[in-house]
């Protein structure tokens, strides 16, 4: 009987190793990751460029699915997305092209990824959610060197798919082992509470030696857009559409459910919890996203339940709103006022915790199932 017994001894422990792990590993990991499919590409920057239709380079659009250069927060909110539904928010950055050909960063194989993290904060630095209708820019579009885009091999980088590739590289590497080149770019989360409703980057900085610098006070979310190209094993020359590779850069446009964003916050980054990963709808096929200016319709994103609603109002319908507390802005047409934030837990699962559980049950029936057997044998 000591073999049955040992099994089932040792099913326990692996067991207890495995629901220990992301206690583990909160401090490191503390946040969430999004994977949101390309929505569409246009020459459009509603933040940049707002109600210019054309006036911008080609951007790849991620998430939601409405946004154009005539998008207002509400036209925003109720559009769809290929986020996980809830974050209707909006995320673009440059196309990039291979020797003067377009590379979609859409298809098998591809991950287009958005992370919430809070790494590089001090810990126990409490986070705020961004607040309703914030917009940024990270990196700079009109940089004529590599030393006009400060963040270039710090917040943004180049890389591997594998991450065979070490460091922050400024410029793509010459060659991955998988024929994917990766693009990471960081925004700033250090703001000074003022919300202009056009273009708040100039109201947002980086952190330092893990603390906001004077007059930013407001930690937000450490959020990293990361976007894979498949350009096959030599690299060739890549150039992205507001010119080479040091003009990298990013928007986002913050139109989240904000009770759901702050629900997230509350529970994965001021929680010091790792709360996985989380899947929205695929975006558009490969042969629509090479096609400049291409849309469609993705298909219904994962939905996040929770128990607040969020109503979404007709795009061009207009209200007037207050200002959200602690910004200088007034109430502008179009405006929707922040949603009271709801501390009524996350309000969605991802995979993580179920692959751990499902191993977990796994190794405990085995070890039961030995047991019984042993017991059934007859004895000689």
């Amino acid at each position: 009987m000591r073999t049955p017994w040992r099994a089932l001894f040792l099913s326990a422990a692996v067991l207890g190793t495995l629901l220990a792990i992301p206690a583990t590993s909160q401090a490191a990991s503390a946040g969430w990751l999004l994977k949101c499919g390309l929505a569409r590409s246009l020459p459009d920057d509603p933040i940049v460029h707002p109600g210019m239709p054309g006036m911008s380079h080609l951007h790849d659009f991620f998430g939601n699915t409405s946004v154009d250069a005539a998008s207002t927060y509400r036209s925003m909110r109720a559009g769809g997305t290929t986020c996980p539904a809830g974050d209707t928010a909006g995320y673009w950055s440059p196309a990039v092209l291979r020797n003067g050909v377009r590379v979609s960063p859409a298809g098998d194989g591809l991950r287009e990824q958005v992370y919430f993290r809070a790494n590089n904060l001090a810990a126990g630095t409490h986070v705020e959610p961004f607040p309703p209708d914030l917009r940024m820019v990270a990196g700079n579009s009109h940089a004529m060197g590599p030393g006009e885009n400060p963040e270039l091999g710090h917040e943004i980088y180049w890389g591997c798919s594998d991450n065979s590739v070490g460091g922050k590289p400024v410029a793509p590497p010459a060659s991955c082992p998988t024929g994917i080149i990766t693009l990471h770019l960081g925004f700033p989360n250090c703001w000074d509470g003022v919300l202009t409703h056009v273009n708040d980057t100039p109201h947002l900085r980086y952190p330092s030696g893990g603390a906001c610098p004077p007059g930013f006070a407001h930690a937000l979310p450490r959020l990293i857009l990361r976007t894979e190209y498949p350009v096959g094993a030599s690299t060739g020359t890549v150039t992205l559409s507001s010119g080479p590779t040091f003009t990298a850069h990013a928007d986002f446009w913050n139109t989240w459910d904000q009770a759901k964003l702050q629900a997230l916050v509350d529970t994965c980054l001021n929680g010091g919890r790792n709360c996985g990963t989380f899947t929205g709808s695929g975006g558009v096929v490969p042969s629509m996203a090479s096609s400049l200016g291409a849309t469609t319709t993705p298909g219904p994103s994962t939905t996040m339940p929770h128990g607040s609603t969020t109503t979404a109002m007709p795009h061009g319908s207009t209200t007037s709103a207050a200002a959200t507390p602690g910004t200088s802005a007034p109430a502008t047409s179009g405006q929707v006022p922040g949603t009271t934030s709801s501390r009524a837990g996350l309000p969605f699962t991802g995979a993580q915790t179920t692959i751990l559980l499902a191993l977990a049950i796994g190794l405990v029936c085995l070890g039961a199932s030995t047991l019984i057997g042993a017991r059934r044998r007859p004895r000689h």
